[in-house]
């Protein structure tokens, strides 16, 4: 019968391994929470997915399509500090009802980040707007 030796070495080398894993993960997520400035960020908790998202630049007349934002993610945009005016925001629920929002009142040159959250898919009306670390 032949005989395998265990490596006693893999559960230091398993557990190094998961030590920085949590590192990059814990730096990623403080980079994100608090030093991205002029972002927007939307974030959708909801059970369903939402279509047809825009991002309406007001005062420019401008539109992103974002298309559409799967359940239980997040979008990023990057807030264009050039312009002036309000941002809003537009979606269809899972009702087929259209949501347009006023998310950024003032774009200003030093903005913090704000994030939208749209967490309740039987109300998709109500959000959530945090603005900087809130």
């Amino acid at each position: 019968m032949i005989k395998i030796k265990k490596s006693k070495g893999s559960l230091g080398f398993g557990l190094i391994f998961v030590a920085i894993c949590l590192v990059i993960l814990g730096v990623t997520t403080l980079k994100e929470r608090y030093f991205e400035k002029s972002v927007l960020a939307i974030n959708n908790k909801t059970t369903s997915r939402i279509n047809n998202v825009k991002i309406i630049y007001a005062n420019d007349n401008e539109i992103i399509e974002v298309g559409e934002i799967k359940r239980e993610s997040k979008y990023k945009h990057k807030i264009d500090t050039k312009k002036t005016g309000t941002i809003l925001l537009g979606y269809t629920g899972y009702n087929k009802k259209t949501y347009l929002y006023q998310v950024v009142s003032q774009i200003t040159p030093k903005m913090d980040r704000v994030e939208v959250i749209l967490d309740d898919s039987s109300h998709p009306e109500k959000i959530k707007i945090k603005i900087g670390n809130k």
